[in-house]
């Protein structure tokens, strides 16, 4: 069985290197759910996390699309609709016509629907589920240092362990 690839679009600049390092976990954080399922995450936010500034940025808007176009399917994370690469991402995987996934329970279900199985995970948005019947309603620390589900404590980032 050949395992999938899926790429991870969502938002990587921000007007801070603490910003940018931020929607890096958030990706990273992702990615490794994905992995859990059996699937490859593709997340261009770790491969070119220290390369800002060392080609143009048409060369990396270039080199991303490549990317995508080597995977089976595209995972939008949270802000995606805010960011310009994202929204080029999204354009070029309708254009492709690839699967398109909006939520890791959408693509678990997606897995659970082609394959009859999937590891047993239970990623972030199922237990959000499962403790208060609903979706992560994420909020933003104060501090800017990460997120907290308001509706089942969930908390994700840089101080996540407070």
């Amino acid at each position: 069985m050949t395992m999938r690839a899926i790429y991870l679009a969502g938002p990587f600049r921000a007007p801070t290197a603490w910003g940018v390092e931020q929607n890096v976990r958030l990706a990273e954080w992702v990615g490794m759910q994905v992995a859990e399922m059996g699937v490859l995450p593709v997340i261009p936010h770790s491969m070119f996390r220290y390369a800002h500034g060392t080609r143009t940025e048409q060369f990396w808007i270039d080199a991303t699309l490549e990317l995508l176009s080597r995977c089976d399917a595209i995972l939008m994370l949270k802000g995606w609709e805010s960011s310009e690469g994202s929204i080029g991402e999204h354009k070029a995987a309708e254009a492709r016509q690839m699967s398109i996934y909006y939520s890791t329970l959408e693509l678990r279900a997606d897995l659970l629907r082609t394959r009859g199985t999937v590891p047993q995970v239970e990623t972030d948005e199922l237990l959000c589920r499962r403790k208060a019947g609903a979706e992560h309603d994420w909020h933003e620390y104060a501090d800017g240092s990460g997120y907290e589900c308001k509706r089942c404590g969930t908390q994700m980032g840089g101080m996540a362990a407070r």
